[in-house]
């Protein structure tokens, strides 16, 4: 082999580890924390904004957005905050997510018990247990995390299904523990509509200045929305909502025709933030 080729053949070498190097993706990080509360230790995975460690982020402090059901909906959440905060036209602030796991859904998420099946299993015999999981919410992680991260203490709780009953639930009896409330396709069926009968009842008379909230439903269940879940979120958002008026609660809500009970979490989430960070004055 002459000079020019041996040169050739030592600079393709070098460059192999080059072409074929691995960086990581990194786009939060799992941790715990121990509940006394709850007896037990809960996992929360946390993602920063991408600033957050850099010189021209260092200063700054951040919106906090807690997310139910995280295993399912926390990379979801991401690309839509990501979506929203790039180019020159950033629709939303940089804002640190905090996705809350679970370990009983129905436990945690479910303001009272009930003995209901679902398709024919019993999954909700430790239902009615969401006090203690607020007070865990409310008193050990969200201090945790303001302590911990830069926060400018504004907060945004999401929730699906029967983490968006717990939203709407935190909203009528745990008003002032977060700033902005989306509930996507609420369970507001359980117990005999009993989230639904209390917002109706409870929601008029607070002082809801300063609080946001967006509503999403999905189209009916094929087998005849079982529980009437679309027909009492629409009512939900038709009848309850409107009079908060007086309340000072700035609201928004969608309807779904296109996209059943797990689709329509993206583009809930996308259009709820839309809604959130908008200079809007709508159904006010």
């Amino acid at each position: 082999m002459n000079i020019k080729g041996l040169f050739l053949l030592l600079s393709l070498i070098i460059c192999i580890p080059e072409l074929f190097a691995q960086t990581y993706i990194i786009s939060g990080e799992k941790c715990r924390i121990h509940s006394e509360l709850l007896n037990e230790d809960r996992e929360y995975w946390i993602s920063l904004p991408k600033e957050y460690n850099e010189d021209a982020g260092k200063d700054r402090t951040y919106p906090v957005i807690y997310l139910l059901d995280a295993e399912k909906n926390f990379q979801i959440l991401l690309g839509v905050q990501q979506t929203l905060v790039r180019g020159f036209h950033d629709e939303t602030s940089p804002s640190i997510i905090v996705g809350i796991t679970n370990t009983d859904r129905p436990r945690d998420m479910t303001p009272s018990f009930s003995a209901e099946k679902h398709h024919g299993r019993d999954i909700f015999q430790t239902s009615g247990k969401s006090e203690n999981f607020t007070a865990f919410l409310l008193k050990e992680l969200k201090p945790w995390i303001e302590s911990t991260y830069r926060t400018n203490k504004q907060s945004t709780i999401i929730g699906h299904s029967l983490t968006a009953l717990f939203v709407v639930n935190t909203l009528i009896h745990h008003t002032d523990a977060f700033d902005n409330y989306v509930a996507l396709d609420p369970s507001l069926w359980w117990d005999q509509f009993k989230v639904y009968k209390e917002a109706r009842e409870l929601l008029k008379h607070k002082d809801l200045r300063n609080k946001k909230v967006f509503i999403g439903s999905s189209r009916e269940d094929k087998e005849g929305d079982a529980k009437n879940r679309t027909y009492t979120i629409r009512d939900f958002c038709k009848t309850v909502l409107p009079e908060t008026r007086s309340s000072g609660l700035v609201y928004d809500w969608k309807y779904y025709e296109d996209e059943g009970h797990g689709s329509m979490i993206l583009p809930g989430m996308f259009d709820a933030f839309k809604f959130l960070y908008k200079d809007s004055t709508a159904h006010k």
